[in-house]
């Protein structure tokens, strides 16, 4: 609605004689366009801007126009556009007897992200703490929370995770008393990630989830969408993967359409990941065609490929790659090819596929030990991406033991009242009637249809039967009754598919009224 409006007050001024009146219309819905994602029109508005702004000799509007010309050329990725027009705000502002403090704050802001695109680090600290001055001496708070939440993007980057929290809180509280709402959206997706970071699922699920709904609101739809892919990567270590998958490739789509192709390579490098693990986490899906190795492999190369050269990828990039390597290991284990005319080299090849993956682990831990006693310049350790590459690396493992111990099953009780793991002791469940007759089902069904998975309304009817509850509720059940099954000893063995649960068909199951 409110571009509608803007384009009727556009065309309102393109029908007088008022240059400035038409000059600032169009810088407005300008920077509403790049905002939205529509950075040609914006391109349009501001080269009919700037030479009607010159024309009226006034010198703080052709500032202002200036100044957005640079924003909306950053959102269009053309940095060299970018840098002249904010030096010539800046020059702009200084030109005058009194100059203009929040213009020139406004100036040195854009080269600070211009320094920023460019992966030049301390240029863009030195820009943003000159315009965090001006700012302040100009008195706009609005300015101030924003610059301070991209220094605290500058410290977070340098993995100084207390100052970056200051930053951000600091904004926060700024934009609330304000009523700033999209600093407060931006402060919340930052902070959100850092609660990630920290460990703090529930805290940070709130604050994404708010982020969303925020810019959403706003309307700003390019930092929206990189809170959508933050959620994502939030569900897929929550093990939520198919609300993790919709959430990456939403992101990923919005932020294309917007024409960020560097931003597009996070949230597509987290979807390669998560079909890893979906592959090793079922059996091959009816829909794969080919090895899974292949389809992350392809997936990756596509994500470096949106990164594109204008800056070196994420560190989280080969965090995340050992994903491929796991996939891989388990194409080796299963005999499926990765390349044309190339066998799987069995275990030997499994192994060296594993032992890469940890190497990737490794490699990042030991970085992140490195900086933490000073032996190297502090950066963002990438602890997400570690922790989900940990706990798939683990699992994998663990399924490479059950798998090569001989003669090893899974035993089933004939009615689920007890069990017993590859290898491992009888688990009683006689006395938790819940968890006997989810197993139970679970048995069942591996039996009548292997690789078949069961819903999380069928777990439910089968562990609480005749029982009505909300669905939250008995999600909630579902989800505690598998997760206590699987530190009793089930672990990998109850395997989250895409469609619901179900018992690993690589692991022989046998009831226990079933010869041996």
């Amino acid at each position: 609605a409110y571009a509608a409006a803007l384009d009727a007050a556009v065309d309102l001024a393109a029908r007088s004689d008022e240059d400035r009146l038409r000059a600032r219309a169009l810088r407005t819905r300008a920077e509403v366009r790049a905002r939205l994602g529509r950075v040609d029109e914006a391109e349009l508005d501001l080269a009919m801007a700037l030479p009607l702004a010159r024309r009226t000799g006034d010198a703080a509007l052709e500032r202002e126009s200036q100044a957005m010309a640079s924003f909306v050329h950053l959102r269009a990725q053309r940095l060299e556009d970018a840098e002249a027009s904010a030096r010539a705000a800046l020059a702009l502002a200084q030109a005058i007897d009194a100059p203009d403090k929040r213009a020139a704050a406004m100036a040195h802001r854009c080269l600070a992200d211009v320094h920023a695109a460019r992966g030049v680090v301390s240029g863009c600290r030195a820009q943003l703490e000159l315009a965090l001055a001006l700012a302040r001496e100009a008195g706009d708070g609005e300015m101030q929370a924003e610059i301070g939440s991209s220094l605290g993007v500058l410290a977070h980057q340098r993995g100084e995770s207390a100052a970056a929290r200051a930053r951000y809180e600091q904004a926060l509280a700024t934009a609330r008393e304000a009523g700033l709402r999209r600093v407060e959206g931006a402060a919340l997706a930052n902070l959100g990630v850092l609660d990630h970071e920290d460990g703090a699922l529930a805290s940070a699920e709130a604050r994404l989830e708010a982020a969303v709904d925020v810019l959403s609101a706003v309307g700003d739809v390019r930092t929206a969408a990189v809170a959508r892919g933050n959620l994502g990567v939030l569900r897929h270590e929550q093990g939520h993967l198919e609300e993790a998958r919709a959430l990456l490739e939403e992101s990923s789509r919005r932020l294309e359409a917007l024409g960020l192709a560097p931003l597009v390579s996070a949230p597509l490098a987290h979807l390669a990941a998560l079909e890893a693990r979906r592959g090793l986490s079922s059996p091959r899906p009816r829909d794969r065609t080919e090895p899974l190795g292949v389809t992350v492999q392809a997936m990756f190369a596509r994500a470096r490929g949106a990164a594109g050269n204008t800056r070196a990828p994420p560190r989280a990039f080969g965090v995340l790659e050992g994903f491929l390597d796991l996939a891989l290991a388990r194409d080796a284990a299963v005999g499926e090819s990765t390349a044309a005319g190339a066998a799987a080299n069995g275990e030997a090849t499994r192994a060296a596929h594993l032992a890469a993956a940890r190497a990737r682990w490794a490699q990042a831990a030991g970085a992140g030990a490195s900086a933490s006693a000073g032996e190297a310049p502090p950066l963002r350790v990438p602890r997400i991406a570690m922790r989900l590459l940990a706990a798939a690396l683990a699992a994998e493992e663990s399924n490479a033991q059950v798998e090569r111990a001989p003669g090893s099953a899974l035993v089933v009780g004939s009615a689920a009242e007890w069990f017993e793991p590859p290898g491992g002791a009888r688990v009683d469940l006689s006395r938790r009637g819940s968890l006997r007759r989810v197993l139970a089902r679970l048995a069942d069904q591996r039996a009548a249809a292997p690789g078949e998975a069961l819903p999380q309304s069928d777990l439910l009817a089968a562990g609480w039967p005749g029982e009505r509850v909300l669905p939250d509720a008995g999600a909630n059940r579902v989800y505690v009754a598998v997760a206590t099954l699987r530190r009793l000893g089930l672990h990998e063995l109850l395997v989250t598919g895409p469609s619901g649960y179900l018992l690993d068909v690589s692991v022989r199951l046998r009831r226990a009224d079933e010869p041996a």
